[in-house]
């Protein structure tokens, strides 16, 4: 996507570009489709949810499995469906644990470390419980508990993104350098 104007008076989201994603809370918010974890995701409403939950394993520690994902699985309330228990995955749900659902993909996974917001995936798709096994599985990743939202690593493209999206303060840069040249050669 390219945008026609140059945007202003935003700041741009920190990029997360270290290792050490596990255990750590992921914050969401999106426009997906509305639903509950016994149920799985029902209709569409255009209300934007945030949810929590915790990123439990990294695709390259799971084998044959994509290295630049990173999985949250959905845990009942009760703590029986810790789908990515043979992970290290802890069973207790956070207070505000969601999962997501079609129409969030695309959205970010934040993470807060020492009080700075850093964009660290993008969610991507959803994966039954029956993937790994759990008799929990229904066979549809339909975000039921167990479920598990998959997520792109930030920190595992990092570089290409610095290389190819420019940052604000070059933009602007090259802007008035650009309007400079134009003025001068006109007086000319």
């Amino acid at each position: 996507m390219r945008l026609s104007q140059i945007v202003s008076g935003v700041a741009p989201a920190l990029l997360y570009n270290r290792n050490d994603l596990v255990e750590r809370v992921g914050y969401s918010a999106g426009f997906g489709r509305n639903g509950d974890g016994i149920t799985g995701y029902t209709a569409e409403d255009d209300t934007r949810r945030a949810m929590t939950n915790i990123i439990d394993v990294l695709g390259e520690n799971i084998p044959s499995f994509p290295t630049d994902v990173f999985l949250s699985d959905f845990d009942h309330p009760d703590g029986t469906t810790n789908t990515l228990a043979f992970a290290g995955s802890d069973a207790n749900p956070l207070d505000l644990e969601g999962m997501g659902a079609p129409g969030d993909s695309g959205g970010p996974v934040f993470v807060e470390v020492d009080g700075v917001w850093y964009v660290a995936g993008v969610h991507s798709f959803l994966l039954d419980a029956a993937a790994f096994g759990a008799p929990w599985g229904n066979g549809q990743p339909d975000a039921r508990y167990g479920d598990m939202l998959g997520s792109v690593r930030v920190d595992y493209y990092t570089n290409w993104i610095n290389a190819t999206v420019p940052e604000p303060t070059s933009m602007t840069a090259l802007a008035i350098g650009v309007v400079g040249l134009l003025a001068r050669r006109r007086r000319k």
